[in-house]
């Protein structure tokens, strides 16, 4: 399945239509981690992110009341690590497409693209 470029693809870490980076970020440095600007932005008219927490240029798109969707992925507990000095979504290259975290995401429920 193909992703129409749009900004619900997009949340506080960038470019994440299927809440991975999001979900990845929450694992090592807790729920409450958020970069201090995305690795990338949408540059049409904002809106809610589909997963995970909304970058500074989506907040004046999210209704009242709304609450981020969480990542899909198996729970995560403490304990975390130190958050990163500079965020890069590359960081993740490697667990993304390793083949043991794909299958638990994808028996967990999450459905991947490529």
């Amino acid at each position: 399945m193909v992703h129409i470029d749009r900004c619900a693809n997009y949340n506080a870490f960038g470019y994440d239509p299927d809440g991975r980076v999001a979900y990845l970020a929450m694992f090592f440095w807790g729920p409450e981690y958020v970069p201090a600007f995305p690795s990338k932005v949408f540059g049409g008219p904002p809106e809610p992110p589909r997963y995970g927490p909304p970058a500074a240029y989506q907040r004046r798109s999210l209704p009242f009341g709304w609450v981020p969707t969480p990542p899909p992925g198996p729970a995560t507990e403490p304990p975390y690590i130190d958050p990163p000095l500079y965020f890069d979504p590359g960081l993740f290259n490697g667990l993304r497409y390793n083949s043991a975290y794909v299958n638990a995401t994808q028996n967990d429920g999450m459905v991947t693209h490529h």
